[in-house]
């Protein structure tokens, strides 16, 4: 489902999401904690797989398995940012309903609001976190988020070289893809994914 902004401006998105047939709930635009609260309380959920909009490269067996792994864990929230050893634009948070309404009742500044899990990671007396690192040290300091022209950019190119079927695409193949984008390399052509 997306859980976007009441603003006009997310109308566009809406409409898509609808005529592809997935769900959506709009609330507040900062308060982002709130919204994703307000959402899972409008589906009955016990717990959400956050993914930001700006992370348009997920790695579907990434998330399954961090999803897998917030099913047979007693925990408030399972990442695999905390500490960050994926790229940034491959962060997943399985945030239970708990964890999300101490949030919402408890964060009281609006970068926390907006951040949704920063509160969390900045008391974790008051929190049960696991952490699902990366077997790969180096992919930490990568960024796959589309937050500038520049970036947007960069995920075109990418989008390019990942073939027919890009949501398949694994995080190595894209990785892959960074890389030569960092290293200004030619395009050496579509890298199958997988």
């Amino acid at each position: 489902m997306v859980a976007t902004t009441d603003r006009d401006l997310d109308d566009p998105l809406v409409s898509f999401a609808r005529v592809e047939g997935v769900e959506v709930f709009r609330g507040a635009t900062n308060d982002v904690a709130r919204r994703a609260f307000n959402c899972l309380q409008a589906f009955g959920l016990a717990r959400i797989v956050r993914i930001s909009g700006d992370s348009p490269f997920m790695d579907p067996a990434l998330l399954s398995a961090i999803a897998e792994r917030a099913e047979m864990s007693a925990a408030d929230i399972v990442t695999n940012v905390h500490p960050r050893t994926y790229p940034a634009g491959m962060s997943v948070e399985v945030i239970t309903e708990t964890a999300l309404r101490k949030i919402v009742h408890e964060a009281p500044d609006g970068v926390d609001r907006e951040h949704v899990t920063r509160f969390a990671y900045r008391n974790p007396k008051m929190f049960l976190i696991e952490n699902v690192p990366s077997p790969d040290n180096s992919l930490a300091d990568l960024t796959l988020t589309v937050d500038t022209p520049a970036d947007l950019d960069k995920a075109v190119w990418i989008l390019d070289r990942l073939g027919k079927m890009p949501e398949h695409a694994s995080l190595t193949t894209v990785v892959a893809c960074l890389r030569t984008w960092n290293g200004g390399r030619e395009d050496r052509g579509v890298l199958a994914s997988g």
